[in-house]
């Protein structure tokens, strides 16, 4: 009989280096390699699909992450009417009962003159989309899920901390260090400066190019903040 079993292998590995590192058991080996050792045992056979130009994993950040958006001119004319309308009601209803209810009049009038403010966070900055591929380039993040927890965590620092992240310069600090402080809890890496992947060259080009100072007091703070806003899948740390 054979059994196919479609993994992600990132993951699997990852959860089995934690269950070694969490275990009291003396290990002669290092938890990386007991845990490469534990599945060999399992999987006598890998085959993994490869993705050699990133393609498949960029069309999925173009058309689900950040799908273009396609503005319907009737339906907005719609939307208009109906707000045309109800505020006609309202008036109505203050002339009706303003003797009954001075206050329920004054409520409904606070609110009609209230500005709503719109949720700008919500919608892509410039360049985010093209730093958001970056970024699932360099740290090789090809799963659905993960990127989707990503851009979410993303959107909601932009809405609570947009003073501090939404500049030109600090932007592209926390998309790199979201995706960053993912990787580093997904290889249980408590202090980030050790990092194996800064010491790549891919990496390098990047930091650079994006001029990120990793010992900086605004990176650090960056990543603080990253670190309370965070569900990532492995184990949290303290950055």
């Amino acid at each position: 009989m054979i059994v196919i079993i479609c993994v992600d292998k990132t993951v699997l590995l990852n959860s089995v280096i934690r269950k070694y590192q969490e275990s009291e058991i003396k290990q002669e080996e290092d938890s990386h390699v007991t845990a490469r050792n534990f599945l060999a045992k399992i999987f006598q056979l890998s085959y993994e699909l490869i993705d050699d130009q990133g393609t498949t994993v960029n069309k999925f950040i173009e058309k689900r992450i950040y799908p273009p958006v396609k503005i319907n001119s009737n339906k907005k004319v719609k939307v208009l009417a109906k707000e045309t309308i109800n505020e006609e009601v309202y008036e109505e209803d203050n002339v009706e009962y303003e003797d009954d209810s001075n206050e329920n009049a004054s409520s409904i009038k606070s609110l009609a003159d209230s500005k709503i403010i719109p949720n700008e966070f919500v919608e892509p900055a410039p360049g985010e989309k093209e730093e958001f591929i970056k970024c699932a380039e360099l740290f090789e993040f090809n799963n659905p899920r993960t990127l989707i927890r990503l851009h979410n965590t993303i959107t909601l620092i932009k809405g609570m901390y947009s003073e501090k992240v939404n500049t030109t310069a600090n932007f592209p600090h926390l998309i790199f260090a979201t995706f960053f402080f993912e990787y580093l809890c997904s290889n249980s890496i408590n202090q980030y400066t050790n990092a194996k992947i800064l010491k790549e060259n891919k990496a390098s080009k990047y930091i650079e190019g994006a001029k990120i100072d990793l010992n900086s007091q605004n990176f650090k703070e960056i990543m603080a903040i990253v670190s309370k806003a965070s569900l990532p899948s492995g184990n949290s740390i303290e950055p």
